[in-house]
């Protein structure tokens, strides 16, 4: 390990661990991480990387729903890049880490990754990892019946002042 991530050593052991389940790394005949492989590595790092935010990402959303609100436009906007970049810092430390463990440099790294996201349907498989999964498996958010007139009725308020300003 690298010791990049202080924070994240709870997600990144885990991370490892289910890794190091699925037992040595598996290679193509043209050195590459065969693809069931790597899709699986690649799965369980994204997982464990969104689930690492998440708790801080909740927080942030809260705040971003603020700035909405508010009409605190340019915060809005710098919050969001903020979470986008803490996010995709998360993701590729943890990645870098468990590359290192498997014994994959960051060149390796980057062939494999730019030769299955040539293929159409590998890219494929890879986004949905990247996304979270199959769209199919997930449950729906839910919230309570307040929380949706609330956010019916902020919306329609937004609406109401824009067209007051136009007039």
């Amino acid at each position: 390990m690298s010791g990049k991530q202080t924070e994240e050593t709870g997600p990144l052991s885990k991370a490892l661990e289910e890794i190091k389940a699925l037992g040595e790394p598996k290679r193509e005949a043209n050195g590459l991480l065969a693809f069931s492989y790597y899709k699986e590595v690649f799965s369980i790092i994204m997982k464990n990387a969104k689930s690492s935010f998440a708790e801080e990402k909740q927080q942030l959303l809260v705040q971003r729903r603020d700035f909405l609100r508010n009409n605190k436009t340019n915060e809005y906007k710098e919050l969001v890049m903020e979470m986008v970049t803490k996010e995709e810092k998360v993701g590729t430390d943890l990645l870098g880490d468990a590359m290192e463990h498997i014994g994959l440099n960051e060149q390796e790294f980057m062939q494999t990754h730019q030769f299955y996201m040539m293929n159409p349907q590998t890219q494929q498989i890879l986004m949905q990892a990247q996304m979270g999964g199959d769209a199919s498996t997930k449950t729906p958010p839910s919230i309570s019946r307040q929380k949706a007139k609330q956010i019916f009725f902020d919306s329609e308020e937004k609406k109401f002042e824009s067209m007051k300003k136009m007039m």
